[in-house]
């Protein structure tokens, strides 16, 4: 079983609350609506991000988010895409985002690319495999902490834009 920490469910959860609050109206600019979009899209990628991937006796893989639960079978799976902040799963059910701040994000994908042989990833190949597995050992799991400064840093630059639109 994947899933977030703990440490990190709670930390999301704040900052999007705390990113709520600085959004609601009033607002003494013409752009009052930039804000409320974008926390609403933050919201909506909250609930459909999965926090828990399971995987079954028979190879089914169980994504489950806040608002919805994906069943993927492994010979449904279309092909795998990633990017910096996640890696999406294409398959027939449709689309399934999974974040990289999860547990062993890598050892899982790699994990879905096995079950189906069939799968095409978007990814850079490399020639050698021992260069992933040592890119493997040496990365760095990110912490909370450094995850909080990060999003303190840009909450600070969102309310000194804010307060200077003010």
């Amino acid at each position: 079983m994947y899933e977030f920490s703990r440490e990190y469910k709670i930390l999301i959860l704040l900052s999007l609350l705390l990113v709520t609050y600085i959004s609601l109206p009033p607002y003494t600019t013409h752009r009052y609506y930039v804000l409320p979009l974008i926390c609403v899209y933050l919201w909506i990628k909250f609930l459909l991000t999965p926090y828990r991937i399971e995987i079954d006796k028979d190879n089914v893989i169980n994504f489950r988010s806040i608002v919805k639960r994906t069943i993927i079978s492994p010979n449904d799976i279309e092909k795998i895409s990633d990017s910096i902040l996640s890696f999406k799963v294409f398959s027939k059910n449709g689309n399934v985002s999974v974040s990289t701040l999860m547990d062993r994000p890598y050892e899982l994908k790699r994990l879905i690319e096995n079950l189906n042989r069939n799968v095409t990833t978007e990814d850079i190949l490399l020639k050698d495999e021992d260069i992933l597995l040592k890119d493997m050992d040496e990365s760095k799991a990110k912490t909370p902490l450094e995850i909080a400064g990060v999003i303190l840093l840009i909450l600070a630059l969102m309310i000194f834009r804010w307060f200077r639109w003010s």
